[in-house]
């Protein structure tokens, strides 16, 4: 179970006493979570969720990257991989999901901009260039 981190950091679980769970927090999960699709998990009868925008998964890839320390250096590249792998098939299937996913993220502050941006100086030149021309990290 995870939880939106709000304030300063954390690191134990958040007890949820009204679900009678304790929930991880994770800072920027809130930007997430504001837009969500209809998605399913498969398997047996399978069932109905709802799943974060692929552009908002994407970016948040990026901030989450950018704000991991030394010691997290493996999951940094990956989240680095996933999101270019994620961007790239979104600049060529939906830009616009990537735009849109960019000025929600802006609203949110420059803070939030700048990690990104951080994460983005560390990609793929050509990817970085399609993207700046949608308007995202320039």
């Amino acid at each position: 179970m995870l939880t939106p981190l709000v304030g300063r950091e954390r690191s134990r679980p958040i007890q949820i006493p009204a679900l009678g769970v304790a929930a991880t927090p994770l800072r920027f999960l809130d930007y997430l979570i504001e837009e969500t699709q209809p998605g399913a998990v498969l398997g047996g009868s399978g069932v109905l969720v709802n799943v974060p925008r692929p552009g908002r998964f994407a970016l948040h890839k990026l901030i989450v990257a950018a704000r991991r320390g030394p010691s997290g250096m493996p999951k940094t590249a990956k989240d680095r991989a996933q999101a270019s792998e994620l961007l790239r098939v979104l600049l060529s299937e939906s830009p616009g999901e990537i735009t849109l996913a960019w000025k929600a993220l802006s609203r949110h502050g420059r803070a939030w901009v700048s990690a990104a941006t951080s994460s983005l100086k560390r990609m793929d030149a050509d990817l970085v260039a399609d993207l700046r021309r949608l308007g995202v990290g320039g």
